[in-house]
């Protein structure tokens, strides 16, 4: 740990601490110190290691590293708990890519891993602005620009019609 980010540590959240600091390195074009803070971050554990597995993934990808990035993929499919919310990261960063096979499923992986009060906001009146129906809705985009037929996580997607 470089002097620049110690007094960062006095915080309790060291995961987003490490995050912020790999994201500034890389913005400073330091790729090494970047892939340590995300090291460390993943060494944590728990959501940010998934965070963190989704930025060296795209490090990754931006250093022409693609293997590497699939294997942070592979790891944060793999490592249990599965947070949502790198799951969604991770969608939408395969669907930038135009790997749409893959942001479905990892869209899906998402709403697979939604705790059930996250899925019961589906059941408000406000349920096309709930978290659970932005991954819902980013799942069925992927799935129609494949040509995929509806199933049923498809046909729980609500628009937002108030618009």
């Amino acid at each position: 740990m470089t002097e620049e980010f110690a007094w960062l540590f006095r915080y309790d959240d060291r995961g987003d601490i490490l995050l912020e600091a790999a994201h500034a390195k890389r913005r400073a074009g330091e790729s090494s110190a970047a892939i340590g803070y995300l090291d460390a971050a993943i060494a944590l554990g728990g959501e940010d290691r998934g965070f963190a597995r989704v930025a060296l993934a795209d490090l990754m990808f931006d250093l022409g590293r693609p293997l590497e990035a699939e294997i942070q993929f592979d790891l944060l499919r793999d490592e249990l708990p599965i947070h949502p919310a790198p799951c969604e990261l991770a969608a939408e960063m395969h669907a930038e890519r135009g790997e749409l096979r893959s942001a479905a499923e990892w869209y899906s992986l998402a709403i697979a891993n939604l705790l059930p009060h996250e899925m019961a906001e589906l059941d408000h009146a406000d349920a096309h602005l709930s978290y659970a129906n932005s991954l819902l809705m980013g799942r069925h985009r992927c799935r129609r620009a494949l040509g995929l037929a509806h199933d049923d996580w498809d046909n729980c997607a609500l628009l937002d019609l108030t618009r």
